[in-house]
C-alpha cells in the first residue's frame, strides 16, 4: 500500500508540474501580447499624433489650394511638410470627387516612422462654397462675392442702357442712340403724313420713372432699332442707368442698385418683367417685377418669383469641412 501512494504522489506532483508549466507559459504569452498591443497601440497614437498636425499645417499653409482649382476629379500628389521631423519621406495624397464635386476628399496614410504596423488614415473633406446658401445678406457681402459670380461673364459695355424685346428676343441699345434713332424715326412718319409734329412729339421715345418724357413706341420703331442693337448671352449687366421697355429676359447676371427704370405700359397698365435666366444681384430694397430662373441675392427681402436653377452657377471655391481617421 506504501509504494502505491508514493507512486501515486509523484504522477500527481508531475501533473501538477505540468499545469503550472503551461500557466507559466500561458502568462508569459499573455504578457508578451499586452506589450505587443501596447507598442502597437503606442505607434498608432503617434501616427495619429503626425495626421492631426499634418491637417493643421495643411490647413495652414493652404498646401492643396491648388489641387482644389483643378478641374480633375481624381489624382494623385505628393507634399513634403518639414516641420514635422518624423516625417523622412513625401507623404502621397489621393484625392477624389464625391456627389457630383460638391465635396473633395483628401486621403493618405500616417504612420510613425518605427512602423510596427500601426497607422492611420486620414480624410480631408472639402465641400463647394454656396454663396447662395443665405439669400439676405448685405451689400458688403454681395460686393464680394461679386468677382467669383461674375467670372467669365462679359459686359455689355453700355453706360446709359435701354432693354427691349421684340419677337420673344431682348435687345440691348444705347439710350443715346435710342433717342436719335426716334427723333429720325417721328420725323419719318411726319414726312409720310405730311403733318407737322410738335415739340413735344420730337421728345424721347419712352417714358422714365419721373414722367418728364413719354411716348408710343410700336414695333415698326422697334423694328428699326434692332439694327443698332445687341443681342447677348450669358453676359453681366451692370450699367449706370438702366431703362425696361418692355417684358425682357435676360441670360447672365442681372445687377440693380436702385438703377433700373420702367415703362409702364398706359393701355394695360402694366409695369414690364425682368425674366433673369441666370444670377440675380439685387441691391435695390424697392425692386420689383422679377422672376428668376437661377439664383438670386438681396440686400433685403423682396416678393419675387424664382425658380432655382443650380446649373446656372456652380462656385468654383471649396471650404475644409473637417478630417476624419481611422
Amino acid at each position: 500500500m506504501k509504494r502505491k501512494s508514493k507512486a501515486y504522489i509523484s504522477i500527481y506532483a508531475l501533473y501538477m508540474i505540468f499545469v503550472l508549466m503551461i500557466v507559466i507559459v500561458f502568462v508569459l504569452v499573455q504578457v508578451k501580447n499586452i506589450r505587443t498591443v501596447n507598442a502597437y497601440k503606442y505607434d498608432y497614437i503617434q501616427a495619429k499624433a503626425i495626421a492631426y498636425s499634418k491637417v493643421r499645417i495643411i490647413n495652414q499653409r493652404k498646401l492643396f489650394d491648388e489641387e482644389l482649382k483643378k478641374n480633375s476629379k481624381s489624382d494623385t500628389f505628393y507634399i513634403q511638410i518639414t516641420d514635422i521631423p518624423e516625417l523622412s519621406s513625401p507623404t502621397k495624397i489621393d484625392y477624389y470627387e464625391e456627389k457630383e464635386g460638391a465635396a473633395k476628399i483628401f486621403s493618405f496614410t500616417s504612420k510613425y516612422p518605427d512602423n510596427n504596423g500601426s497607422r492611420a488614415t486620414i480624410r480631408m473633406v472639402y465641400n463647394r462654397k454656396n454663396p447662395f446658401e443665405k439669400r439676405i445678406i448685405s451689400e458688403e457681402k454681395i460686393d464680394e462675392l461679386l468677382p467669383e459670380i461674375i467670372e467669365g461673364k462679359k459686359s455689355i459695355g453700355i453706360k446709359d442702357c435701354l432693354i427691349f424685346s421684340l419677337n420673344d428676343e431682348t435687345y440691348f441699345v444705347d439710350k443715346k442712340i435710342a433717342d436719335e434713332k426716334y427723333k429720325e424715326f417721328v420725323a419719318e412718319k411726319t414726312n409720310q403724313n405730311n403733318e407737322e409734329v410738335s415739340e413735344d412729339e420730337k421728345e424721347n421715345g419712352y417714358e422714365e420713372n419721373d414722367g418728364d418724357k413719354e411716348t408710343e413706341i410700336d414695333d415698326e420703331f422697334l423694328t428699326k432699332l434692332v439694327q443698332f442693337s445687341r443681342k447677348e448671352k450669358n453676359i453681366l449687366i451692370d450699367s449706370e442707368d438702366i431703362t425696361i421697355l418692355n417684358d425682357v429676359t435676360i441670360d447672365g447676371v442681372f445687377i440693380d442698385k436702385t438703377n433700373v427704370y420702367y415703362v409702364k405700359n398706359k393701355k394695360v397698365q402694366k409695369t414690364p418683367e425682368i425674366t433673369v435666366n441666370g444670377i440675380l444681384i439685387l441691391k435695390n430694397p424697392n425692386a420689383d417685377s422679377y422672376k428668376v430662373n437661377g439664383e438670386y441675392l438681396s440686400t433685403k427681402d423682396v416678393d419675387i418669383k424664382f425658380t432655382r436653377d443650380t446649373t446656372v452657377y456652380k462656385s468654383k471655391k471649396y471650404e475644409f469641412a473637417g478630417s476624419y481617421y481611422k
